[in-house]
């Protein structure tokens, strides 16, 4: 992924935990997603990681 894209998803995840960008699933699920600074939260990668290895728990 280019650096260009990397940055605008990021600063979109940071907008969307201040609050600053309505969340379509709330901004309690963006805290609880996403870092102050725009990454992914711990949990949310684990989440991925269990996800792509296990595939997707919705059928």
């Amino acid at each position: 992924m280019d650096l260009r894209k990397r940055l605008g998803l990021r600063l979109h995840r940071a907008l969307l935990y201040w609050g600053l960008l309505e969340h379509p699933r709330g901004r309690d699920y963006a805290k609880e997603r996403y870092t102050p600074l725009g990454g992914e939260s711990d949990s949310a990668k684990r989440e991925a990681e269990f996800l792509n290895e296990n595939g997707s728990t919705e059928e």
